[in-house]
């Protein structure tokens, strides 16, 4: 695996490892999430476990969150 995949790797990791631990901490269920959302719960299911998402997705959720979405690419957040 070259350099810039292990960046790209690590960056998805931590958006995923992020977002997950900032929706337990608004309480919210993937399926509240994504019923409150419209975004499909296997679309932030993907979020959560392979830190796959479009700009759009990220921003729905993090607008539903109420959390800027550069603080989901922080290594360290508060959960």
């Amino acid at each position: 695996m070259n350099s810039l995949n292990k960046v790209e790797n690590k960056m998805k990791q931590t958006v995923a490892r992020n977002f997950k631990q900032k929706r337990k901490k608004a309480g919210l269920s993937i399926y509240r999430l994504a019923d409150t959302t419209g975004i499909s719960s296997v679309t932030i299911q993907k979020l959560e476990n392979e830190g796959h998402f479009s700009p759009k997705t990220l921003a729905g959720v993090c607008y539903m969150l109420d959390i800027e979405p550069a603080t989901l690419f922080l290594e360290e957040v508060d959960a």
